[in-house]
């Protein structure tokens, strides 16, 4: 599932992949993100990482744009 972040500044979520590019998750204002939980931490981390993220609708912009 597809999340907008809303945060006010980009923040760093280590134990959570960004599956577009398949890196850390740096999450960036405005921004959709497919997320998934980091290897060694399944079952520990609930989804999406924080309040910020709320599920992204067709109209939102995606990680790869500006």
């Amino acid at each position: 599932m597809k999340y907008a972040y809303t945060g006010d500044a980009e923040q760093v979520f280590p134990q959570f992949i960004n599956t577009e590019t398949g890196s850390t998750l740096v999450a960036a204002p405005g921004r959709t993100y497919d997320i998934a939980i980091a290897d060694g931490h399944d079952g520990d981390l609930a989804m999406p990482p924080n309040d910020d993220f709320k599920p992204a609708t067709k109209a939102s912009n995606s990680s790869g744009s500006n």
